[in-house]
């Protein structure tokens, strides 16, 4: 082979930089021919440290490392060697400046090389792990990770299984930013509900739990600027929308059992898939059970009522930020599983109760909603659409005309019905009369 004039195929690069920010002076060094080298002098002195990793391979490279936030003996050091056909997951971790290793991945708990790491430095036994095959999470330091579920249509919360080449944890809003090889940039949003069973594991024994949302934000949307009907080669990726987000966590085998029926025959339960992490919407087959909703004001006044359908484990109730709205004489038949209409003017910015009711078990969770910032906007502006757009004058004077509707609904079902069992019985009924 020609000889490169930049010296780039003698693999003595220096890939990795991690100044701790714990303690000024030191630094780890990972390079791409298998040295780990730590300077806790600011660069005076170097100490190797390769040769303390257990069971790692000679002249892998070492892509990533990332440092505690508070320990500054701490560190988490990424190791691949799938250039010399080595696809073994590799990670490390010490908390004693290199003295001692212990191996956090192989393959029996991780299914491909490894890419990136991340500690969160709110909970720092909650670890997140980028693959050549997607994302992993451990909330036990490691002990054990769980793959999370690729992506499937009509599904939220899936990841694809795309090599996660860095991750960063958003200091202010607590969203977990991937950035993916060949597949965009990725945002988990609200990773509150994986630091608080991180923290608390018992927290899965519990059968019903909300969780701290994030602020809601009273958004202002309007169409980009440029053309607006793109062709099939355009991408566009989707924006967080403005509703309010709960994360809830449902245990498992705790969905309230249906009553029985009268002459004592028992109704079948609705089968619940088992949710798995990330995942919250609803699964397959029957349905599942719905979660009431109740939404208050600071001062206690009912803002809001609705049903929510959830899986198991670990679900999110979304709220529009809407008030009640006004049911209008239509002859579509209304959601009679709904309490209420919604669709009402937005809620002022303020503070918010959300209080949810499973079955027999209930909880209750804080709402922040924050106007937009980036129009500065004075409450009185928010305070007079909202009186603007009061549906209450108008909910008055539609309600009359929705129970006449509702009436001719049923009438009209009831004759259908009757004209169906005479036709059935071949009997020349006259439903009219």
């Amino acid at each position: 082979l020609t000889f490169d004039a930049t010296n780039a195929e003698n693999f003595c690069t220096i890939i990795a930089i991690a100044p701790s920010p714990a303690q000024q002076g030191v630094i780890w060094v990972g390079t791409d021919d298998g040295n780990l080298q730590l300077t806790r002098d600011g660069g005076k002195t170097w100490s190797n440290l390769s040769e303390r990793l257990p069971d790692c391979p000679k002249n892998a490279w070492i892509p990533q490392i990332e440092v505690s936030a508070t320990n500054p003996g701490e560190a988490f050091v990424v190791v691949n060697n799938y250039r010399q056909n080595d696809w073994e997951p590799y990670l490390y971790h010490t908390t004693d400046f290199g003295r001692k290793w212990k191996r956090l991945a192989d393959a029996k708990n991780v299914g491909s090389f490894c890419l990136s790491v991340v500690q969160d430095p709110v909970a720092p036994n909650l670890l997140f792990l980028g693959t050549d095959q997607g994302l992993y999470f451990s909330i036990d330091y490691g002990d054990s990770w769980t793959h999370w579920p690729a992506v499937k249509a009509g599904e939220p919360g899936g990841f694809p299984c795309v090599p996660v080449q860095d991750m960063k944890i958003h200091p202010r809003d607590g969203d977990l930013v991937i950035g993916t090889f060949g597949r965009a940039i990725w945002i988990m949003d609200n990773i509150a509900p994986l630091r608080e069973l991180a923290k608390n594991p018992a927290l899965f024994d519990q059968p019903f739990k909300l969780f701290n949302p994030q602020a809601a934000v009273l958004a202002s949307w309007r169409s980009f600027d440029g053309a607006r009907f793109p062709a099939d080669a355009s991408f566009t990726g989707a924006n967080k929308d403005a509703a309010a987000r709960v994360p809830v966590w449902i245990k498992p085998g705790a969905a309230p059992k249906a009553e029985k029926k009268e002459g004592g025959d028992k109704t079948e339960e609705p089968a619940v898939r088992r949710g798995r992490f990330g995942r919250g919407g609803p699964g397959g087959g029957r349905r599942n059970e719905k979660v009431d909703v109740l939404v208050l004001s600071a001062a206690g006044d009912t803002v809001r009522r609705f049903k929510a359908e959830l899986d198991t484990c670990l679900g999110t109730i979304y709220w529009g930020l809407d008030t009640r709205g006004v049911q209008f004489p239509s002859n579509r038949e209304a959601d009679r599983e709904q309490d209420e209409p919604g669709g009402g003017p937005r809620v002022l910015p303020g503070t918010y109760w959300l209080k949810a009711v499973y079955g027999k078990f209930r909880d209750s969770v804080s709402i922040q909603v924050q106007d937009d910032p980036r129009l500065g906007l004075f409450y009185d502006f928010y305070l007079s659409l909202y009186c603007a757009f009061d549906c209450k004058p108008l909910a008055l004077h539609t309600r009359n005309p929705c129970e006449g509707c509702e009436k001719n609904d049923h009438q009209q079902h009831a004759l259908t019905f009757s004209h169906r069992s005479s036709s059935a019985f071949g009997k020349n009924v006259d439903t009219a009369n």
